[in-house]
């Protein structure tokens, strides 16, 4: 996972620096080529190694197959389609993954099965383990499968491939599956909730969840998905996923369920006077706005876990719909929340 990520940042530095930084740019474009050496020739998949299978919706005795998961393939695809903008060389190997992840789409006729949407993934090839829009966690302290997991639902290299190859016979497929995800899962299942608040994910006889079974808050996904509505507005030329673009920032902005008393038993250091009875809307910006909670650092500008249900750094509570409410605050405070919600603010300075 972090080789993947660092071979994008590599890869997009390399073809974004100016001349006069040359040299640094080659080092980067190397640095790049050597990562996708590593995921191509040695990388390997963790297995059960890290892989909570409660969090993901299976079921104790699942065999986790010897696989790349679904945001794995996603993360790889773009390490190789932002090298192939500058070497077609890395073509083939992103249309390749890109296809892979096509693969594992839940097609419009099962539907039925997910309360009528579709488009979403499946997290492997084998079995029909749904793919949940995140899954960071460190139990038990293993940095496994599950680190760093919190890019949701990442398609943006599919609709990249699409743009920037589109004389290429697998682009139209590529842009009609961000489509269906688009239209089949990401709006109506933000649509779901007041907030528009992209869920967890969808679980096997229960139904979408947002908030239970987190091992802690997931910010950094309602930046994600925020960027992710925003880049959907501007393929599809759609207003609709708007509000989910304003919904999902807004929440961390301040607009958003509140703290009460009984919520900040989730909380590690932080800690305030609230009344019982009441929700405090708060801002999850450490030093932003009238009322702000969490942040170990006392750094301003940092952005904290947010809300989830049970204790922070545990898996205590299951997730299904009867736990199902912000009713923890999580506070610690994670540089990945805050690049996800620069990724959505950039994207409508850029406009």
């Amino acid at each position: 996972s972090d080789t993947m990520k660092a071979a994008v940042c590599w890869a997009r530095a390399a073809r974004l620096l100016p001349d006069t930084l040359a040299e640094k740019r080659t080092a980067y474009r190397t640095r790049a080529a050597n990562a996708m050496d590593f995921l191509r020739e040695r990388a390997k998949p963790c297995g059960d190694h890290g892989f909570d299978r409660g969090f993901h919706g299976a079921p104790p005795d699942y065999a986790v197959p010897d696989e790349w998961m679904t945001r794995d393939l996603l993360q790889h695809c773009w390490a190789a389609t932002e090298l192939a903008k500058d070497d077609e060389s890395f073509l083939p190997e992103a249309v390749a993954l890109a296809n892979r992840v096509v693969a594992r789409q839940v097609p419009a006729s099962e539907a039925g099965r997910y309360d009528g949407l579709y488009g979403h993934f499946r997290t492997f090839d084998t079995g029909d383990l749904i793919e949940k829009a995140w899954c960071h966690n460190l139990e038990n302290k293993i940095a496994g499968a599950d680190a760093g997991g919190h890019f949701p639902h990442w398609v943006l290299p599919l609709l990249t491939l699409a743009e920037a190859f589109p004389a290429h016979p697998d682009s139209p497929r590529f842009r009609e599956c961000v489509r269906d995800f688009a239209y089949g899962y990401f709006l109506p299942a933000c649509s779901r909730n007041p907030f528009y608040l992209l869920p967890l994910g969808y679980y096997e006889g229960q139904g979408l969840v947002s908030f239970a079974g987190l091992w802690h808050g997931m910010n950094a996904a309602y930046g994600l998905a925020a960027a992710l509505a925003w880049e959907f507005e501007r393929a599809f030329g759609d207003a609709a996923f708007r509000a989910v673009y304003t919904g999902n920032l807004q929440w961390i902005a301040g607009l958003n369920a509140g703290l009460t008393r009984e919520s900040l038993a989730g909380s590690t250091l932080f800690d305030t006077e609230i009344a019982a009875g009441i929700a405090v809307p708060v801002s999850l910006i450490h030093g932003i706005g009238t009322r702000c909670a969490g942040s170990w650092l006392n750094i301003k500008g940092a952005i904290c876990n947010g809300f989830a249900v049970g204790a922070q750094f545990k898996f205590d509570i299951p997730a299904n719909t009867e736990n199902d409410a912000p009713t923890s605050f999580t506070d610690e405070d994670w540089i990945s929340h805050a690049g996800a919600w620069l990724s959505a603010l950039s994207r409508k300075q850029r406009a």
